[in-house]
């Protein structure tokens, strides 16, 4: 009978307990990340681009949003959206968090050539949003520096512009 009415306690103090400091979205438009450690959060509908281009000769999906002048993220995707789910290699990726301090990696890079971990995983579209995940590397001084942030946990929901 101890067991009984012991189990709405375990319930609740389990339940009650988030297992990530990613919050709930409540904005149509977010950007969610953590850039080393650190939550990078973007809501809203002001500073932001989402859509598929062509970056030379590559069709490529990309996004980015500025939180302030000086903080903002941006990623792009090798191969364009199809419309379906699906996992993309991350092209290329830039983080400022300051006038000082850009990361980036890939394609947004100074040395686009230096090998990084990247992946954008598309998990919902629809004629008008994209939702995903995604997780890259990126380096200090805009791909040259010796400084690597992880950008980890990353989730997007972004409208197309």
């Amino acid at each position: 009978m101890k067991y009984f009415l012991l189990a709405p306690v375990f319930y609740f103090l389990f339940s009650s307990c988030s297992r990530s400091d990613t919050p709930t979205p409540k904005a149509q438009v977010y950007v969610y990340a953590d850039i080393d450690g650190k939550p990078f959060r973007y809501e809203g509908e002001d500073n932001y681009v989402a859509e598929n281009r062509h970056w030379g000769y590559r069709p490529i999906f990309y996004f980015g949003c500025d939180i302030n002048e000086y903080e903002g993220f941006a990623l792009g995707t090798t191969g364009s959206l199809s419309g379906k789910p699906e996992t993309l290699d991350v092209l290329g990726a830039l983080y400022s968090n300051s006038r000082f301090d850009t990361y980036a990696s890939g394609f947004l890079a100074d040395d686009e050539e230096r090998p990084f971990k990247g992946k954008c995983t598309i998990t919902r579209v629809t004629n008008d949003f994209v939702e995903g995940t995604f997780y890259v590397d990126v380096y200090s001084e805009y791909g040259k520096g010796s400084k690597t942030l992880k950008v980890t946990n990353g989730r997007f929901r972004v409208k197309y512009n």
